[in-house]
């Protein structure tokens, strides 16, 4: 959703300053989704091996 609405204000007529904050954002949030991303992957190895060496 947070993608979207960055695409709906690139549509905008933005100054070079408010286009320049607007990619700043649009880089912090692609960090925090491969972060996401990466921690999600993490709880399913984890949730594989427990299944794997924890069940009968």
């Amino acid at each position: 959703m947070k993608k979207e609405a960055l695409q709906e204000l690139k549509e905008i007529n933005l100054t070079d300053s408010q286009r320049e904050k607007l990619t700043k954002l649009e880089k912090v949030l692609d960090t925090e989704k491969k972060d996401h991303d990466k921690q999600k992957k993490k709880r399913e190895i984890r949730k594989w091996i427990h299944k794997i060496f924890c069940t009968e």
